[in-house]
């Protein structure tokens, strides 16, 4: 019996020590993102309410975080006007990183009292030659 103990423990530190050279290693963070104007990126951004689209929000995006800046919108970087006859805008011109998108607007379907939409997302990107689609959830809020 003691020496079946013995072997388990010997199996159990050799196994337990082995690494396999052809396993893929965890993928690092990509350090050379640094979000903001200077680069190919395209954010085709797009506002919705439920399942509606909202035309005419304003949209504001914070570079290098996917953390909520608050609804103070002059801290904010930059800012798009979406027209009252569509539903989405385009930041132009990024580079790849990180980025916080809020967006503020009226939905008219609504009853008068609460019809001002806000809502915001968190956005990352590896990419910096590309445009991609991004929707902004906005609601009535609390």
């Amino acid at each position: 019996m003691k020496n079946w103990l013995v072997y388990l423990l010997a199996g159990a530190l050799i196994f337990s020590g082995c690494k396999d050279d052809d396993e893929d290693p965890v993928p690092a963070p990509v350090s050379n993102c640094v979000a903001g104007k200077g680069d190919s990126l395209s954010l085709n951004i797009r506002t919705v309410h439920h399942t509606r689209p909202v035309s005419g929000c304003k949209v504001y995006i914070k570079y290098n975080t996917n953390s909520f800046p608050g609804e103070i919108t002059s801290v904010y970087d930059d800012s798009l006007q979406i027209p009252n006859d569509t539903v989405a805008g385009t930041f132009s011109g990024l580079k790849c990183g990180k980025y916080y998108l809020y967006a503020t607007g009226i939905d008219s379907l609504l009853d008068p009292t609460v019809w001002i939409v806000k809502g915001g997302i968190p956005f990352s990107t590896e990419y910096n030659d590309t445009t991609l689609n991004v929707s902004v959830y906005v609601t009535e809020g609390d």
